[in-house]
């Protein structure tokens, strides 16, 4: 594997930003996520983005595939409205918010909190 660049939620500032992705930061092709404010955290414990997804332009996709611990996501645009669901689940997870960022945390709190459940 190699280093590459991509995007994921920031978990210090609940933005969704570029990031570098550093191949064995954390061991044998364990990935770190490090983001422009320096902070480096493991892959597994940051909502990131399929790498596909952005080989367009943000504004102009419609559905996006988001990664979190051991769960697969999909995040939706529909109506002006960020719908967010988890596709690897026996129980329903999901949110809606008004933006990106937004339903990306909501994914987040919602699959910590099936986990402590769980």
């Amino acid at each position: 594997m190699s280093n590459y660049q991509g995007y994921a939620l920031n978990p210090s500032s609940g933005y969704v930003e570029r990031a570098s992705f550093v191949d064995n930061y954390y061991g044998g092709h364990l990935y770190g996520v490090a983001f422009s404010d320096t902070q480096v955290y493991p892959q597994r414990n940051v909502l990131t983005f399929d790498a596909n997804t952005w080989d367009v332009d943000i504004s102009y996709s419609n559905v996006f595939r988001v990664f979190y611990k051991d769960f697969v996501c999909t995040i939706e645009f529909r109506e002006g409205v960020c719908h967010g669901k988890v596709d690897n689940c026996n129980e329903l997870i999901s949110a809606t918010a008004s933006n990106l960022s937004s339903i990306c945390e909501e994914m987040v709190m919602a699959i910590d909190d099936y986990l402590m459940v769980n």
